[in-house]
């Protein structure tokens, strides 16, 4: 028995399955999907449909707005099934898994399966996103009237009736997205692949439909299902991922689909097409007004595609597809200093929204470093060498005292005990730049505190719940220091009931900034860190707010 709760003989079915899987999503069979449609209906007690094929999900949606706009059209494909139900795999999955098995084996089942077939990058909520907004305001009107047509004839070669013309996006927005929403999104491998392997083990052996999904899953893109009518899309022609899996492409489209319709991605963050081809010059990137970059992401991506904190992003992606050192080459900085190996600029404040400088060597080799920090040679090694333990932390970990002290400041560094050593936040996050980034304690309200970097001394951070992070010192003594001057700054001296952690902040030792100029420059010592320590969400590539 394996550490997830399967067999050796149930780890081979499921290597079997996935390989199977592989073989269909490769080449994928045309046939074989309206084939499995036609099964999937019959599972469900209706007669199989006629199947409409188009090359992308925007033909595709597109193909659904004819059908739902001319009156012929929509009585012969008939009313939409409701999803997720009868004919995607959450009511089917679901009904697989009845109580009566382990929940253990459930989820070991899915963990082998996501290891074999990880789901498909590009079957994101953002790709979606985006053939609902060019069928509503189309970017592109080539690649619009290109898809419009290929939609008119699958309907025509498909139904065989006579297809009107139409104008598409003369529809309102919350028209694309009622068909966008009744898509039925491309289904991950994992779960159907685990109800394969557990299908005899549950009480519903039968589990109608199931092989119709397992044959059509790995061969389609979105879809949409009526009465009498499915219009299917392909997966994509051409997918490009970087080392995490997420889509990128310094060069052209992460996710093409054969009629031209795609979506450009840096590390898993949606940009605009003319970020990656030809790229925005360092001039845009520092220069531009935030109304002008957002009203390229609005004219390339649909109104609205860009939000919170996505001008900033959009001017990190175009910066660092064009490289820290052209940035500062072709912005024609003038080094703050410079020795026989690195030089150090100034880069301006519109790039990240916070002061941060860039060390470039002599082989062309860039980096972002605090914008306090004057020495080349001190920035070159920022953050390196052996790093060591603070001796706070070994102290909490012998010392239940030292642990309560610093629990006074919402600061739980039993990580082992909570969360088995591993990271306690709410979703996987990176440094910009990709320094290595450690969590070694967490705060009541779903906070989390890191290390940063290598190196004697290591930068604290701390990442809120809520999509923020602040830098709070060089180490983590001075981390607390900080922590500890806010909190006695906030002391009510009038109530009796509050906790006063000015005794553990003396056990600890801590010497906390006791002027409110002390304390400002402990701030400005930390935000000077915060560019270059910026936080990025690593599945979606948006980086963190900055909470100064």
């Amino acid at each position: 028995m394996s550490a997830n709760g399967l067999t050796d003989e149930q780890h081979r079915t499921l290597e079997g399955l996935a390989a199977r899987w592989r073989e269909r999503a490769a080449d994928p069979d045309p046939g074989a999907a309206e084939r499995a449609v036609g099964d999937l209906y019959r599972s469900r007690g209706a007669a199989p449909p006629a199947v409409v094929r188009c090359a992308s999900p925007l033909a595709g949606l597109l193909a659904v707005h004819i059908l739902r706009s001319d009156t012929a059209l929509r009585d012969r494909a008939g009313a939409p099934l409701p999803a997720p139900d009868p004919l995607t795999d959450h009511g089917l999955l679901q009904r697989l898994w009845r109580l009566d098995l382990p929940q253990g084996l459930v989820s070991g089942a899915l963990t082998a399966a996501e290891a074999l077939v990880p789901a498909p990058a590009w079957n994101s909520y953002r790709v979606g996103e985006q053939f609902r907004t060019r069928a509503a305001a189309p970017a592109d009107p080539a690649l619009f009237d290109r898809a419009l047509a290929g939609a008119r004839a699958a309907l025509s070669r498909d139904l065989e009736l006579p297809v009107p013309a139409t104008d598409g996006p003369a529809a309102s927005d919350g028209h694309w997205r009622t068909l966008q929403q009744q898509a039925r999104t491309p289904v991950a491998p994992a779960p159907v692949l685990a109800s394969l392997l557990l299908r005899d083990l549950a009480a519903d052996a039968a589990a109608e439909g199931l092989d119709a999904l397992a044959d059509l899953a790995p061969t389609v893109g979105w879809w949409w299902a009526f009465e009498h009518v499915a219009v299917l899309t392909p997966p994509p022609a051409e997918v490009h991922t970087d080392a995490r899996g997420r889509l990128h492409h310094p060069h052209g489209p992460a996710v093409r689909f054969g009629d031209g319709f795609s979506v450009h991605a840096w590390h898993a963050h949606l940009v605009p097409p003319s970020l990656i081809s030809p790229g925005w010059s360092a001039a845009d990137i520092a220069g531009a007004p935030d109304a002008e970059i957002q009203a390229r992401a609005d004219a390339e991506l649909g109104a609205g595609a860009v939000r919170g904190f996505g001008v900033p992003d959009q001017r990190r992606c175009a910066a660092e597809r064009l490289g820290w050192a052209r940035v500062a080459a072709d912005l024609g900085l003038s080094p703050v200093a410079e020795d026989s190996t690195h030089s150090l600029y100034d880069l301006p404040e519109t790039v990240l929204g916070l002061p941060v400088r860039v060390v470039v060597g002599a082989d062309g080799t860039a980096g972002l470093v605090p914008a306090d920090i004057g020495d080349p040679a001190a920035a070159a090694g920022w953050l390196t060498g052996p790093a060591e333990e603070p001796e706070l932390l070994r102290r909490a970990r012998r010392d239940a005292d030292t642990e309560d002290h610093l629990a006074a400041f919402d600061v739980y560094t039993d990580l082992d005990e909570q969360y088995g050593g591993g990271d306690p936040h709410v979703e996987e996050v990176h440094l910009i730049g990709g320094r290595r980034l450690e969590p070694f304690a967490y705060e009541g309200a779903g906070g989390t505190y890191y290390l940063c970097g290598e190196g004697p001394r290591r930068p604290v951070l701390y990442a809120d719940s809520e999509g923020g992070f602040r830098v709070l010192g060089h180490d983590l003594v001075e981390a607390l220091e900080l922590l500890a001057a806010e909190r006695f700054r906030d002391l009510d001296p009038d109530d009796p009931d509050e906790d006063d952690p000015r005794p553990a902040a003396k056990a600890l030792g801590l010497a906390p900034p006791d002027t409110p100029g002390l304390l400002e420059e402990r701030r400005a010592a930390s935000r000077a860190m915060s560019g270059a320590l910026t936080l990025i969400m690593t599945a979606e590539g948006n980086g963190y707010g900055f909470r100064g």
